[in-house]
């Protein structure tokens, strides 16, 4: 009987699944170091969720995968995006909001309708 193969659900799972697609091949057992066919290894930098920014802002990382708001922070800092996970994996969830109770109560069709994802989504 076949293994189940199972998507990743994580950020490190799909940017190794990328990595793996693109040629290069695991070097360390962490998964955290990649070998490319040629040239130098990429070493993958855990960073506390939020702060992925600041390591590009120390140079301690040449890209950094973020969620909004950094994203849209990035950008206006002049970081450019690059690549998107829904371009290369479709739809998915990995994302998490958090609401202010005063605006729960204000606003509360617009809360749900966010909860819902009901909000007019940008070309």
């Amino acid at each position: 009987m076949p293994a189940s193969v199972v998507k990743p659900a994580g950020a490190v799972s799909l940017i190794q699944m990328l990595l793996i697609d693109n040629g290069y091949t695991k070097a360390d057992a962490d998964g955290l170091v990649w070998k490319p066919k040629s040239g130098e290894n990429i070493q993958l930098l855990p960073v506390i969720a939020g702060s992925e920014l600041n390591a590009l802002t120390a140079g301690q990382a040449k890209l950094s995968l973020t969620n909004e708001p950094s994203t849209s922070i990035g950008v206006s800092k002049g970081y450019e995006p690059v690549a998107s996970f829904s371009e290369h994996f479709g739809p998915f969830f990995f994302t998490s909001f958090a609401v202010m109770e005063d605006s729960i109560k204000s606003k509360k069709k617009e809360v749900q309708a966010g909860g819902r994802s009901d909000l007019p989504r940008r070309p």
